[in-house]
């Protein structure tokens, strides 16, 4: 069997900017990695996203909703709108692949930040995420390509 070599996309300022960013590696399903972090300084509600050919899907976490976003790859550096509540957890794709709602293609997302009915991926799933304590409970409520119809 062929081995395939991995990319693991990068997002620089999410690294840099956020607070608690932790990051999960999990190369498998399509998936680069899962991630959490915490926005303690408002204007760090919107950073810099560079082009790295990856869907994000973000959900941005408060005490009475969740919302949930589907970013594109972008074509140069532009402003990533990360939502108004201050925790996030999110799911970033190889290259090429990606979770989408039905409705959604791939060209439809690419520079642009799409918000998203969340519960779509799975029965109450923001509840789940809203109310879990850990990126590691986090990680059993997420959305697997593997379980769910995906457009790639």
């Amino acid at each position: 069997m062929e081995q395939t070599d991995i990319i693991n996309p990068f997002q620089p300022y999410m690294t840099l900017e956020m607070d608690g960013y932790n990051q999960i590696d999990r190369p498998d399903y399509g998936i680069s990695h899962f991630y959490e972090f915490t926005i303690h300084d408002k204007k760090k509600h919107c950073i810099k996203a560079v082009p790295d050919a990856s869907i994000d899907l973000l959900f941005n976490i408060g005490t009475n909703k969740v919302s949930t976003y589907i970013s594109g790859t972008v074509f140069g550096v532009k402003k990533w709108e990360l939502g108004t509540q201050d925790d996030c957890f999110g799911v970033r794709f190889q290259p090429g692949q990606g979770l989408l709602p039905k409705e959604l293609t791939m060209e439809m997302i690419v520079n642009d930040d799409v918000e998203i009915d969340g519960d779509i991926f799975g029965q109450n799933l923001t509840e789940k995420i809203a109310l879990a304590k850990t990126m590691s409970c986090l990680l059993y409520t997420s959305p697997s390509p593997r379980d769910r119809s995906v457009s790639r």
